[in-house]
């Protein structure tokens, strides 16, 4: 049997046969993939005056007993130039072709039902529910402990609405696991933006169990120079491991957070680079239907030794008179690896790009300057700066209200991870005679 080729069916076909009709010849359906999750679509104009109806989402549980009720939302869309209303089928299917019964052939995928789906005009969208007992499809093997299915839709499946195109109304849609089991994923990594070789490091995975039975997630951490994660073996060296890996038990529908520390890689010549932090689930002991969610690319990390000065905020006054004593605070953080001081600029600018006074022509007026004492790596401490209040130097006479802002490491004399960070502009400030 084609399993491109989508056979016709659903009440209306078992209507006609009952009748002793024949469905029209050539109906037939072919697959489409995910267009877009718009809610309104972009009508065809190709000298069609029909209807053109399209799934676009299909949304449901990612795990279900046998026998259990399943609802899922499905969104059909009319991409034609007429209005028209239709039917929309729900189907549990062992591959991305969903297949609605046919009245001359065996059945291979499982109807749960269909719905109606209201007069819909040109480009318009809506969203129906359609609920069925979940069972194992007719092509699915007898024996198992459990089955990885789409759970997918197709609009129109009858073929009884006329439309511009008929090889677009099956959508193939996501996997649901049909059985009783856990199914752990990974929902984040995160640890330390910037560190050294040798460090200790300690990443923390979100674990959350979307199946329908408790059971232990085993999570291994992993650092390596892409995002794609490969276990070490016998055979293969695989990547770096992080830590030991660290294990819980999980109750259906909760998540769990775990952490475990190693230390950054060793990598030789130790210059600066980016590494992936990222977790992979250990199922070896854990019975799982859906098997293909069970890694997290995690997060890159800048590795190297230096500090990194960033300011995260600059408060100040929104009026002060000119040349008289202007003070505003600034947050100065260390977001690199080492302990450093350094100085803070206050400046009046009059557009959103600062320039400090001894990088070029006087732009930008100099408030004050402030030391930063030495910031520990992810230490923050906020300085008091001020001065008097000056004009920027190539101002225009008439404008009184500028941005006041600051510049970190202004002399650029202090080795930085990045030196493209150094700035931030605060609120605007009015200056009165």
């Amino acid at each position: 049997m084609n399993k491109h080729r989508m056979k016709v069916g659903l009440s209306a076909l078992a209507l006609m046969a009952l009748a002793g009709c024949q469905p029209p010849e050539g109906t037939s359906f072919g697959e489409e993939s995910p267009a877009n999750g718009a809610t309104r679509v972009s009508p065809l104009t190709e000298g069609s005056d029909q209807a053109d109806f399209v799934i676009t989402s299909v949304t449901g549980p990612k795990s279900v007993a046998p026998g259990q009720t399943l609802t899922a939302q499905v969104t059909v869309c009319n991409q034609g130039a007429l209005a028209g209303t239709t039917r929309v089928a729900l189907l549990l299917s062992e591959d991305e072709h969903p297949r609605v019964p046919s009245t001359t052939e065996p059945p291979e995928d499982l109807l749960l039902g269909d719905a109606p789906v209201t007069s819909l005009a040109v480009g318009q969208c809506t969203t129906v529910s359609i609920s069925g007992t979940a069972e194992r499809p007719p092509s699915a093997p007898v024996y198992a402990w459990g089955w990885a299915l789409h759970l997918g839709a197709v609009v129109d499946p009858d073929g009884s609405t006329p439309e511009f195109h008929e090889d677009n109304n099956a959508y193939p849609g996501e996997l649901l696991g049909l059985g009783v089991a856990a199914d752990f994923v990974i929902t984040s990594v995160t640890g330390p933006a910037v560190m050294e070789f040798g460090q200790p490091l300690t990443p923390q995975v979100t674990v959350c169990n979307q199946g329908n039975a408790v059971d232990y997630a085993r999570v291994i951490f992993l650092v390596s120079e892409d995002d794609q994660f490969d276990l070490p073996s016998s055979s293969e060296p695989g990547d770096f491991l992080v830590g030991t890996p660290v294990s819980t038990s999980i109750p259906s529908g909760t998540c769990a957070t775990l952490s475990s520390t190693g230390s950054v890689p060793p990598v030789y010549p130790p210059d600066t680079r980016t590494l992936h932090v990222g977790a992979v689930l250990d199922t070896s002991n854990v019975f799982e239907i859906l098997k293909d969610n069970n890694t997290h690319p995690g997060y890159v990390a800048r590795v190297a030794a230096g500090a990194d000065f960033v300011i995260t905020s600059v408060t100040g006054p929104e009026s002060a008179r000119l040349h008289h004593s202007l003070s505003a605070e600034v947050t100065v953080c260390n977001q690199g690896t080492r302990v450093m001081s350094t100085q803070v600029l206050l400046l009046l600018s009059e557009d959103e790009h600062l320039q400090v006074p001894f990088s070029g022509p006087l732009q930008d007026a100099l408030v004050g300057d402030a030391w930063v004492p030495p910031l520990a790596p992810g230490g923050c401490t906020t300085v008091s700066t001020y001065g008097p209040v000056i004009l920027p130097p190539l101002g225009s006479s008439d404008t009184r209200t500028f941005r006041l802002g600051a510049v970190v490491d202004p002399h650029g004399d202090i080795p930085e991870l990045l030196e493209d960070n150094n700035s931030l502009l605060g609120g605007w400030i009015h200056i009165t005679p």
